[in-house]
């Protein structure tokens, strides 16, 4: 193979930039570092950390760098990383020079294409890759960790012994036909089915978990005018990001905002105030506004404790009835009316505004507590392979044992589809579809 060359790091001004080099021409740059030292090569000792100049006759920096000795490396071959001080002419530099020695530019994700060729790693832990650079949450992250490190690859070893299981019987009894299955084997095949589509079902089910954990939870503020949605959102947001007035109706449309709670991405959307109007900018604005209160994960609904309950109060309270909800009572330092709330804050004074966050946090971390009791979240590739392997076992189940040839072919065909989802077998348009998603350098 080529020897390639790309930065790990970003191209930008910052204290180091790292450049990556995988191949056998590892040792023709190093012996080009050693060179400009003065120095005469020698063949470095694996995993060794070195310190030389880099000098091309334009540009000098003092490096460190780092050499693993195939196959001990994340591509398996010779690699050789090397830490230059962040300025993005000397990048330049050297890269100029290290493809003047033959070697090219390396292509998006090449370093861990070449970790899957070479046996380093599956193709599922090869995804897990860009899924962990990728993650938006702590939960994606563990989830990607931990099909990085085999996980997944350790679950579909599971699934493929189950097969190979089945498959050992029913062709024993293809290689010999004069016999017939026994009520015991008959058993233990179906015993066997049963296992097989538990582990697929939980398998397809994972993906929502992988999506859900990597998208953003809606949280939306609601009531009517005046309550103190906007002063909420940006007592959230820590910064004024919506317009606080008492003029009715200032916010005529959502006003959505991104943050993190609980180690997880949210999107905060505070609507427009829910009443009564004749203005046709603002009408449309509430109409919308109850569109993404329906469709959020949350919803904080705010009442006003310093004035009575108005019928827009309990419109937005009949609305998020079956909604998961926290009922926010604002205004503490003016009560004068109780109403049916889960907490009363004052966002003026700060009054239980922290016990209100703790309450929204342990909303979202309901959430993340259900998702973590899976193990294992898939992507839609991933998925895709075991929802046909759910149909194949339909068919495998209502076919019965009859048919031994047409059955050993079956399982042969869900085998095979195992191979696929961890590259056991693969196509270069499976490949490239998966690695060209993949950032330079990865």
């Amino acid at each position: 193979m080529d020897t390639i060359v790309a930065p790990i790091t970003p191209v930008i001004r910052s204290a180091v930039t790292v450049l990556r080099i995988s191949g056998s021409g590892c040792l023709k740059a190093l012996e080009y570092l050693r060179k400009q030292n003065g120095k005469t090569f020698q063949a470095p000792e694996p995993r060794i950390v070195y310190h030389a100049l880099f000098n091309d006759g334009r540009v000098q920096d003092d490096v460190i760098f780092y050499y693993f000795k195939s196959p001990n490396s994340y591509t398996g071959e010779d690699v050789l990383e090397i830490s230059f001080h962040g300025n993005p002419l000397i990048i330049k530099s050297a890269l100029g020079s290290f493809l003047s020695l033959g070697m090219r530019f390396a292509e998006p994700g090449e370093f861990t294409r070449r970790a899957f060729i070479n046996g380093k790693i599956d193709l599922s832990q090869a995804e897990a890759v860009e899924e962990m650079i990728s993650a938006k949450s702590e939960a994606g992250l563990f989830y990607s960790y931990n099909q990085l490190k085999g996980g997944l690859k350790s679950q579909i070893q599971s699934l493929k012994n189950l097969y190979v299981d089945v498959l050992t019987v029913v062709e024993a009894y293809i290689d010999f036909p004069e016999e017939d299955l026994s009520d015991r084997e008959l058993d233990y095949i179906f015993t066997k089915y049963g296992l097989i589509e538990i582990e697929l079902a939980s398998l397809v089910k994972s993906y929502s978990v992988l999506k859900s954990v990597n998208d953003s939870v809606y949280v939306s503020i609601a009531g009517r005018p005046n309550v103190g949605k906007s002063s909420i959102l940006n007592c959230l947001l820590k910064e004024n990001r919506a317009i606080v007035s008492d003029i009715p109706g200032t916010t005529r449309d959502f006003i959505d905002a991104d943050m993190t709670l609980a180690g997880h991405p949210v999107k905060i959307v505070d609507t427009a105030g829910i009443r009564h109007t004749e203005d046709f900018v603002e009408k449309a604005g509430i109409e919308r506004s109850l569109e993404r209160v329906e469709s959020s994960h949350i919803v904080i609904v705010v009442l006003d404790l310093s004035a009575e309950l108005t019928d827009e109060d309990r419109l937005v309270l009949e609305k998020t009835k079956d909604a998961k909800r926290v009922i926010v009572g604002n205004k503490a330092d003016l009560k004068k009316y109780d109403h049916p709330t889960d907490i009363c804050i004052s966002i003026k004074t700060g009054e239980n505004v922290h016990e209100f966050m703790s309450i929204l946090e342990s909303f979202i971390s309901e959430e993340d507590s259900q998702i973590h009791e899976h193990a294992i979240a898939v992507n839609e590739r991933q998925k895709n392979g075991f929802q046909r392997m759910l149909a194949s076992l339909e068919e495998i189940k209502e076919m019965g044992c009859d048919d031994l040839d047409s059955l050993s072919f079956e399982l042969r065909d869900s085998l095979n589809i195992l191979s696929e989802i961890t590259g056991e077998s693969y196509t270069e348009e499976i490949l490239s579809n998966i690695f060209r998603s993949f950032c330079i350098g990865k």
